[in-house]
C-alpha cells in the first residue's frame, strides 16, 4: 500500500511537472511582439470617409521616431507610443504648410493588438486633419483598419 501511494504521488508530480512545463513549451519566440511599433509597417484601408470611397494606404513607423503616411502631400511626421503590451496605443502628426495658401495638421490616434491570439498585430486609428486652405477652415475625421505587413506598398501620389 505504501508504494502505491507513493507511486500515485511520484505520477501526481509528474503530471503537475509535464503540466506546467508544456504551456511553458508552447510560448511563442515572438511573444514580446507588442513591446515597440519601431520598425513596423501596416497595411491599412483607410474608411469612413466623407466621400464614402475607401482605399488602401500604409504606415510606417520608423526606429527614429519617425512616421511617414505616403499618400500625406507633407511629408513624415512622428509617431510616439503610448503604452506597451496587448494593446499598444499611439499618435501620429504631421503638418504641411505653404505660407499664405495652407496650414494643415494631420493627427492620429491609433491601437495595435494581436489577432485572436494568431501573431498578426491589427491596428485601428482615427485620423484627424484640420487646417486652413486659401482661407477655408478644412476638418476631415477618417477611420483606419490594416494589419501588421512590413512589405507594405503603395504608390505615393
Amino acid at each position: 500500500m505504501r508504494n502505491r501511494n507513493k507511486a500515485i504521488a511520484g505520477l501526481v508530480f509528474a503530471i503537475g511537472i509535464f503540466g506546467a512545463v508544456g504551456p511553458l513549451a508552447a510560448t511563442p519566440d515572438e511573444s514580446q511582439r507588442l513591446r515597440g511599433l519601431g520598425g513596423r509597417a501596416f497595411e491599412v484601408t483607410v474608411v469612413e470617409l466623407p466621400d464614402g470611397v475607401p482605399f488602401s494606404n500604409c504606415y510606417y513607423f520608423e526606429e527614429d521616431g519617425t512616421w511617414i503616411d505616403p499618400p500625406f502631400p507633407g511629408g513624415p511626421g512622428t509617431w510616439g507610443q503610448h503604452t506597451n503590451g496587448a494593446s499598444t496605443t499611439y499618435t501620429a502628426m504631421a503638418t504641411w504648410e505653404i505660407p499664405e495658401v495652407l496650414s494643415v495638421v494631420l493627427v492620429q490616434d491609433g491601437i495595435v493588438t494581436p489577432a485572436r491570439g494568431r501573431g498578426v498585430l491589427q491596428l485601428e486609428a482615427t485620423t484627424l486633419v484640420t487646417g486652413v486652405i486659401a482661407g477655408e477652415p478644412l476638418e476631415v475625421e477618417f477611420l483606419s483598419v490594416g494589419f501588421q505587413n512590413n512589405d507594405c506598398s503603395v504608390p505615393s501620389p
